[in-house]
């Protein structure tokens, strides 16, 4: 049948990892909820008015298992959707959670690990502790993708690692530009569907994963309906229009925006 648009879940606010090119301070000092761990009884009622034929990312904007109940989501996904995918460092596992997501590998595709890199642009320690991990893991899930911000550390064993470049994040991170774009523009994932968003711990569907300082939260998972929030959104409303009409918008600083015509 096909995914269509995909829900990526932020199961806590505050990532521990707190990567270089990932805005963390704008994401902490823009969210307003005092619920700053997403408990697994509001993730069951928000995706469970998810289609299934939306895809369920464990991404977001911090590491999935920064949450202990993490696992508890993933099998609970895995049962319920088309498509799951989990982008993870890892950090936070225990032996009891390795064993559970290999129980289930077969049903997350992809599985993207992120490791370590010899810049430090992830905030990532190094130690004994961690090389055996990544050891483990790699024993474990070898067929599996893995990637780091640049190229790996020296001391992590593993022959292929992609390069994870960096980005502004919508303009977001000031010390980046991804070029500034006018005229009319579009999502280059999404069209003017806008159907590629973050569930926030508190209910909040943002925008996307570009949107760190929560200017486009299109509404709330745990009050309203998934359909009537891409339908009657005045957030995603407005913002159409700003992308037609010229005005300004996250969308003009992001490098998935395209111009009209432009693939």
């Amino acid at each position: 049948m096909g995914t269509k648009g995909s829900l990526e879940i932020t199961t806590a606010i505050g990532c521990k990892v707190n990567c270089d090119w990932c805005p963390q301070s704008n994401l902490i000092n823009s969210y307003k909820s005092a619920n700053k761990t997403m408990s697994f009884k509001d993730f069951k009622i928000c995706i469970d008015k998810v289609p299934k034929t939306v895809q369920i990312d464990f991404s977001g904007m911090c590491e999935p298992f920064q949450n202990e109940n993490c696992i508890d989501m993933i099998e609970y996904a895995v049962e319920r959707f088309e498509k799951v995918v989990l982008y993870t460092t890892f950090i936070g596992i225990n032996e009891d959670i390795l064993n559970r997501i290999y129980k289930i590998k077969h049903k997350l595709n992809p599985i993207m690990i992120h490791v370590a890199d010899e810049s430090n642009h992830s905030k990532i320690n190094v130690d004994e502790n961690y090389l055996k991990m990544v050891d483990t893991i790699y024993k474990l899930f070898p067929d599996k993708a893995y990637c780091a911000h640049g190229n790996k550390h020296p001391q992590i064993n593993i022959p292929k690692v992609g390069i994870i470049g960096a980005c502004s994040r919508g303009g977001n991170l000031k010390s980046i530009s991804d070029g500034h774009k006018t005229d009319i523009i579009y999502c280059g994932s999404s069209g003017f569907l806008f159907n590629r968003n973050i569930l926030l711990p508190n209910g909040d569907l943002l925008l996307c994963c570009m949107d760190y300082s929560q200017k486009y939260i299109i509404g709330n998972l745990l009050k309203q309906e998934y359909k009537n929030l891409h339908e009657y959104s005045p957030v995603l409303n407005e913002l159409k229009n700003s992308l037609i009409s010229g005005k300004d918008a996250i969308c003009r600083d992001c490098q998935v925006s395209r111009r009209l015509g432009e693939k």
